[in-house]
């Protein structure tokens, strides 16, 4: 059915049969993570992205900057104090302080009017917060996009869109985050996939609040 393999290919593999089944099992265990983490959270991604929608005024770009700062600046918060931060050797890039610098530039109030309660959010191991640092640095993919958007609308990466600028042009936060997400656990997926879970339901319940 297979065909047959060509000569000396078994040899071959009885030779090195550590190095090529090693290679498999990550290749296995990479695509499992990574789809995992998709599909559990792919219905709570595409509600967020139609909430955010796509800003076409300075009023619909601010509104945004306040709905992203009552989520973000808590849950950066969380991430930061965590302890398995330390050992993580990720070198994790707050925003918050940039979001409130284009608040200003806009001339609203640098504070949100409510913060999301991170009660629901644990970040107390590994698992946990590798979760909640899926949610974080893969906004940065979507960040690319808003940027151009606010482009648009003449903001830059020296007024009103500092956040984005970051976001946009770090090239390797998310290349090296999916390495330590791809070398974990599997047993501890779940656990990983309920942590995002519940940074995209406060990322929700922070845009769906009505601004001021």
């Amino acid at each position: 059915m297979f065909g047959r393999f060509p000569a000396g290919t078994v040899r071959d593999l009885r030779r090195f049969p550590y190095d090529i089944f090693t290679v498999l099992l990550f290749k296995v265990r990479e695509c499992f993570l990574r789809s995992h983490l998709r599909q559990t959270t792919a219905a709570a991604h595409a509600q967020l992205d139609a909430i955010v929608g796509s800003f076409v005024s300075l009023q619909d770009y601010g509104r945004y900057l306040q709905h992203l700062l009552a989520f973000r600046e808590p849950i950066e918060t969380a991430v930061l104090s965590a302890r398995p931060l330390e050992k993580l050797n990720f070198h994790f890039h707050p925003i918050a302080s940039a979001i409130r610098a284009d608040m200003i530039d806009l001339g609203l109030p640098a504070s949100p009017p409510r913060q999301v309660d991170i009660a629901q959010l644990a970040v107390t191991d590994t698992s946990e917060l590798l979760g909640t640092l899926y949610v974080l640095e893969g906004s940065a993919l979507g960040a690319r996009v808003l940027y151009k958007r606010a482009q648009a609308l003449g903001l830059s990466a020296h007024h009103g869109a500092r956040h984005l600028a970051l976001q946009a042009e770090d090239r390797t936060s998310w290349p090296a985050f999916l390495a330590i997400l791809d070398a974990h656990d599997p047993l501890e997926t779940e656990r990983t996939a309920v942590a995002s879970a519940a940074a995209f339901d406060l990322a929700l319940a922070a845009f769906s609040e009505s601004s001021p």
